[in-house]
C-alpha cells in the first residue's frame, strides 16, 4: 500500500475560531493511520485566534497540500473559486490540486470508504 498523507479538520465558526478549529495530520500506510500532529488553527502560519485569520490560514494550509479532506463552506469556496482545489464528485481530481471530499458524520461508513 502506498503511504498517504491524511488531514482532518475539526471545524468551528466561532469568533475565536483559531482556538476551536483543530487540524490533525497523519500518514496512512498498510492499513494503519499514524497521527503526526494535532494543533489549533491559531498555530498555523498566519493563524491567529480571530475567525478571519484562522480561516485564511486554514485555506492556505489546505491549498499547499496535494490532497486534503474538508467540509467547510468558508474554506471550500475560496479554494474552488481560485481553482486551487477540486471537490469530488462534482469535478474530477487533477494533479497538483487539493482534493476535497465533503463528509458528514451521518454518512454510512461503506459510502465513505468508496470515496
Amino acid at each position: 500500500m502506498t503511504r498517504r498523507r491524511v488531514i482532518g479538520v475539526d471545524f468551528s465558526g466561532a469568533r475565536q475560531a483559531g482556538d476551536h478549529i483543530w487540524i490533525a495530520v497523519g500518514t496512512q500506510e498498510t492499513g494503519r493511520l499514524t497521527l503526526e500532529s494535532c494543533r489549533p488553527a491559531r498555530e498555523l502560519p498566519g493563524g491567529a485566534r480571530d475567525r478571519h485569520s484562522a480561516l485564511a490560514a486554514l485555506r492556505a494550509f489546505l491549498a499547499a497540500e496535494r490532497r486534503a479532506a474538508a467540509g467547510i463552506a468558508q474554506v471550500l469556496r475560496p479554494l474552488v473559486e481560485a481553482d486551487a482545489a477540486r471537490v469530488v464528485p462534482m469535478r474530477a481530481p487533477a494533479s497538483g490540486k487539493v482534493l476535497l471530499v465533503e463528509t458528514c458524520p451521518r454518512i454510512p461508513s461503506q459510502a465513505a470508504r468508496s470515496l
